[in-house]
């Protein structure tokens, strides 16, 4: 039995390792031969899920995800595919529901300081922060970006999106007083200090804002997109 459970969690890392290559039907056919053997192995029902959610095929990735957590309750990956999803369809209340589950199961393993879990948690929170900023709910919106930087703190691109906010929100200087300090923090953050540019702008600051775009003038890949706000603003 335990030489078995050896080949199974081999075939499924190579299943994973397919996946992340797109070579879906391969990973298929390796995840089938575990189901052979071990029809309500979770983690085979979750990367069915992953593979269906990257085809599209969202009915079959939720069915699968639900099967992964129904086969483990603990599967916390699944519960997090599975809430991120029921947000992307608009299944809001479905996706609040599976994410409060998903705290109080990390909760119980007592793992839920866990880095890696936490940036993936975090980007859900953006995902929502994202679309009520859309809707411009901004005030859930600020608090939904507020969750995700209490669980990944030096995450710049959080910071940056907060700062984001505000400007949407018409808040230009509340947006700069935010920037600099990103900016000074992460000096090698580029969008920063791009971010930076444009809110001082917003704010009437235009000798700030070509200031702020100069220092990253230089950046390949971004050197286009800076010298045409630059142009602008002079």
């Amino acid at each position: 039995m335990e030489d078995f459970e050896q080949v199974e969690n081999l075939l499924l890392k190579e299943a994973e390792n397919k996946i992340a290559k797109g070579e879906y039907t391969s990973a298929q056919e390796l995840i089938g031969q575990v189901l052979k053997q071990s029809p309500e192995d979770g983690e085979a029902h979750y990367l069915l899920g992953t593979i269906a959610y990257r085809r599209g095929e969202l009915d079959q990735a939720i069915q699968s995800l639900k099967r992964a957590i129904t086969a483990n309750p603990q599967h916390t990956d699944a519960m997090l595919s599975l809430s991120i999803l029921y947000n992307d369809i608009g299944a809001y209340e479905l996706g609040s529901e599976t994410y409060n589950i998903l705290q109080q199961t990390c909760q119980q393993q007592a793992n839920f300081q866990d880095k890696r879990l936490n940036a993936r948690i975090a980007r859900h929170h953006i995902g929502l922060a994202r679309i009520y900023t859309q809707y411009r709910r901004y005030d859930e919106a600020l608090e939904e970006y507020s969750k995700a930087q209490q669980l990944a703190p030096s995450d710049a691109e959080i910071k940056v999106g907060i700062a984001r906010l505000y400007l949407e929100k018409g808040d230009p200087q509340q947006a700069v007083a935010h920037l600099e300090r990103i900016a000074a923090k992460h000096p090698e953050y580029t969008e920063a200090f791009i971010q930076l540019g444009l809110a001082h702008s917003a704010a009437g600051n235009k000798a700030d804002a070509l200031a702020a775009l100069k220092k990253v003038a230089h950046v390949v890949g971004c050197k286009e997109i800076i010298e045409q706000y630059m142009r602008m603003l002079q």
